[in-house]
């Protein structure tokens, strides 16, 4: 194939991604990952397509049309997909506030969250090049693959008892009173945690113990009442309906129970978009 030919191509498949990336951004429920999927499934369709548009294209010329087809499809997804999540993503008054784009739809500005998004897209689509890392700039994960796989083997052993939820400001206190806790019951213990821009954070206890019932309880227990002492740290635990004796909790829980036994399994791994 010429050059030419070639760009020609390129233009054609780009304006056959972004059309691709409109109706996927724009549709609810439908993700550029389904594109990909489809286009792998009939490739050989895609294929007689190319040759249309450019005659005689060689495997590596059809792969890169793909590619660029692709690539257009999900910078065009990527910009467009915030109207619906915008204007058909906002349950109610109560959760809608929770989230920027659904605060402004509230408050009139709906047309302004989606175009202040597609911006930002658009212009982070512009600067992928110019954010791409260089070869010499050393890579932080370029480890031995045997210490990958030892720190691998080492989670994979741990125990981990739940989430606390907790200011990020109080994390240190967290690691401190949660090492007091391993060492009275004669374990080591690591923490986990992602902090939040909104100052809040998730911390992941992670103890050197046999994964049995009684030890999984107590450490359990322990991890709460360590919680129930730092302020704003609420501790999340599946075991927590053993030990908790208020009223409020237990009916929580009762609830939950009823509501998985009635809810189908089907719906709750991939939701019903309601349009």
């Amino acid at each position: 194939m010429d050059s030419l030919a070639l760009i020609g191509a390129v233009l054609g498949m780009t304006f056959l991604g972004v059309g691709a990336g409109t109706l996927t951004g724009l549709a609810p429920g439908i993700h550029v990952n389904n594109v990909a999927a489809l286009v792998l499934a009939t490739r050989a369709a895609w294929g007689s397509l190319i040759a249309l548009l450019a005659a005689g294209p060689s495997p590596e010329e059809t792969s890169l049309l793909l590619s660029v087809f692709l690539v257009a499809a999900t910078v065009a997804h990527a910009v467009l997909d915030f109207v619906p999540s915008v204007f058909l993503g906002a349950p109610s008054e109560e959760v809608g506030t929770l989230l920027p784009g659904h605060r402004m739809l509230l408050s009139g500005d709906g047309a302004t969250a989606v175009a202040l998004a597609g911006r930002e897209k658009a212009l982070d689509a512009l600067l992928a090049g110019f954010k791409a890392k260089a070869a010499d700039v050393p890579n932080p994960y370029d480890v031995p693959e045997a210490a990958y796989r030892k720190t691998a083997d080492r989670i994979g052993r741990a125990l981990f008892v739940g989430e606390v939820r907790l200011p990020s400001r109080a994390v240190p206190d967290l690691h401190g009173k949660l090492t007091a806790l391993a060492q009275q019951a004669g374990t080591k213990v690591h923490l986990f945690a992602a902090l939040r821009g909104t100052g809040t954070a998730s911390a992941f206890p992670a103890f050197e113990a046999q994964k049995d019932r009684t030890r999984t309880y107590d450490l359990s227990k322990g991890v709460d009442r360590v919680a129930g002492t730092i302020p704003g740290a609420l501790f999340a635990s599946r075991l927590a309906h053993l030990w908790r004796e208020d009223e409020e909790y237990v009916r929580r829980v009762r609830l939950l129970r009823a509501l998985k036994l009635e809810i189908d399994a089907a719906h709750v791994v991939q939701p019903l978009a309601a349009v």
